[in-house]
């Protein structure tokens, strides 16, 4: 019997299924179910099925760009200094959303699965969110009893504030969901502005992010829509003319709101007093002077992944929690992986964006169905928020954006390979990966 035809075709299906869910179930329940205990148990589920579907990418077509994107894979878990002290679930969240890039790309029934389950979790963190704002006591009763001491009082402090918070116990975490949540509106509100449902939709998301009282993930999403609306729509007098009447139309409702709506008012107020602080990147500025030291030192290969918060993060504080990142994903990247892994993955980060885009220029979106349409405009607003959001958030080192981002990347590459044919295939044999293996275990005993 040859490997790759264990099992059946739908049998292999209903794997990536699995793997799609449960990536963005860990995902969007990262804080919560880390509450309840039960991350370890989730997290070696989700990878155990990962691990089960890896004999099918052997056999395979695997595509020249997943060949290096494996590569800067294995020079990341080789030069790993999480795992020399001890820490593996935080860095495995991180390889397994890597590595569904090119897992996911041995089949397009997954991608159906994806946008229903990224629709559910993010609608499920909305519907939390309001409920914690509308019915304090209830929401109390039922989720907040269930965290550990400190947690619960973190969270009354955010129920005091009025700060929208869904199923997480901290806002920024609360800002990620949320502007995930915009981002899968808009991108429906983008294919048809003319529905009514698109826009209540949009309307809602965005009211909950205003809500989180989170300054960087609001500005990143209105740079991102800018960016793809100009993206999507062709560039004339006209597109800009109706851009300009849609600023300010809602630079109008926002202002109206703001004096109406007590609870728009307190949201918008830590945006106004923002413009105040002296520090505008709200103390972030010593971590970027702790990488650059990093950089200096080794500037070449970096430090090793995970090297920075081991190095300098403890004893450094704010809010009372431990800093574990530079809150710059290419500084941070820089100085754990040095300028070759710098060049290497601001150069997957570009392509990757530059492929999604082609698709939308080329007019390959004419052929696609509505929901392959959708996937495609929700993977080019992804990726323009991650990439943006990295100067600002740790996005990379963290399952809440990692997976989502994972996933808009590799319905772009399945979409072009289904709809453009981008690039050529070359098949590994099973002997060759074996050698591969073999290589990479050489590496990790002189390591």
């Amino acid at each position: 019997m040859k490997l790759g035809t264990v099992y059946s075709a739908d049998k292999k299906e209903l794997i990536y299924s699995f793997i799609v869910i449960g990536m963005l179930f860990l995902s969007f329940h990262d804080g919560f179910i880390s509450a309840l205990g039960l991350y370890t148990l989730a997290s070696v589920a989700v990878y155990g099925a990962i691990c089960a579907v890896l004999p099918f990418v052997i056999k395979s077509k695997i595509y020249t760009l997943d060949c290096l994107w494996l590569m800067l894979i294995f020079y990341i878990v080789i030069r790993n200094q999480e795992f020399r002290n001890g820490v593996y679930l935080s860095f495995m969240a991180i390889m397994f959303s890597l590595l569904t890039i090119i897992l996911l790309n041995q089949s397009d029934y997954w991608i159906d699965i994806a946008r229903k389950a990224l629709i559910f979790f993010s609608a499920e963190h909305i519907i939390f969110g309001f409920l914690f704002l509308a019915l304090p006591s209830v929401y109390t009763r039922l989720i907040i009893s269930h965290y550990p001491a400190d947690a619960r009082a973190n969270l009354r402090n955010y129920l005091a504030s009025r700060i929208f918070m869904g199923l997480t116990e901290h806002y920024t975490s609360s800002g990620t969901y949320c502007s995930i949540a915009v981002i899968i509106a808009f991108s429906y509100f983008l294919l048809n502005p003319k529905s009514k449902k698109n826009l209540f939709f949009l309307l809602i998301t965005l009211t909950a992010l205003v809500l989180t009282q989170k300054r960087a993930p609001l500005a990143f999403i209105v740079m991102t829509f800018s960016a793809v609306y100009f993206i999507y729509k062709k560039v004339d007098v006209k597109t800009v003319i109706k851009f300009l009447a849609l600023i300010i139309v809602a630079g109008i409702v926002v202002i109206i709101l703001y004096n109406k709506v007590e609870l728009i008012n307190n949201a918008f107020s830590r945006f106004v007093e923002s413009a105040d602080e002296k520090d505008v990147t709200n103390g972030r500025l010593p971590l970027y002077s702790q990488a650059i030291d990093i950089i200096k030192k080794y500037p070449i290969l970096g430090m090793g992944w995970g090297g920075y918060r081991y190095r300098f993060a403890y004893g450094l504080t704010t809010q009372n929690n431990p800093i574990l990142n530079a809150h710059d994903i290419y500084l941070q990247i820089f100085a754990e992986t040095g300028i070759i892994g710098l060049i290497a993955f601001l150069s997957f980060f570009i392509y990757f964006l530059s492929v999604t885009i082609k698709i939308i220029k080329s007019g390959s979106m004419k052929m696609m169905s509505m929901n392959e349409k959708w996937c495609i405009v929700f993977s080019v607003c992804m990726q323009i928020w991650f990439l943006l959001s990295g100067v600002f958030e740790n996005v990379l080192y963290s399952p809440q954006t990692t997976v989502p981002y994972a996933l808009s990347v590799a319905m772009a590459l399945k979409m072009s390979r289904k709809f453009s044919g981008i690039r050529k295939s070359v098949t590994l044999k099973y002997s060759d990966f074996e050698s591969i293996i073999k290589f990479i275990k050489g590496m990790f005993q002189k390591a």
